[in-house]
């Protein structure tokens, strides 16, 4: 459900011009860890945050949800029912926390430097 609605809501906007070089094989190795270090790539967000600057009036809780779930739609066509079922149901905020933890570790190191 959660990807039918943004899909609807964001016009059936597929976001492969934002995720063009995933650097594992899908749905091999279509794992959180992977997931995280794809998406953790600071050219990556500021692109993605460049084209879809508005997520928020769209109904996305936060930058990190609507990278992950633009991501998981972005690719849901390779995904099998369970590895999609999983991505939405238990990875979800988990990698949305993950790359949060990252970003503000990021900003520390840079604001200590």
């Amino acid at each position: 459900m959660i990807l039918v609605y943004n899909n609807y809501m964001l016009n059936n906007d597929n976001f492969k011009d934002v995720f063009i070089r995933v650097p594992f094989e899908i749905p091999v190795a279509f794992n959180e860890q992977n997931i995280i270090d794809y998406l953790k790539d600071t050219d990556l967000q500021e692109h993605f945050a460049e084209r879809f600057s508005a997520l928020d009036e769209i109904g996305f809780p936060t930058f990190w949800d609507a990278l992950y779930i633009c991501f998981i739609n972005s690719i849901k066509q390779k995904l099998t029912i369970e590895q999609l079922e999983d991505a939405i149901l238990r990875n979800y905020k988990k990698v949305a926390r993950a790359l949060k933890r990252i970003d503000n570790n990021r900003r520390k190191l840079l604001k200590a430097s």
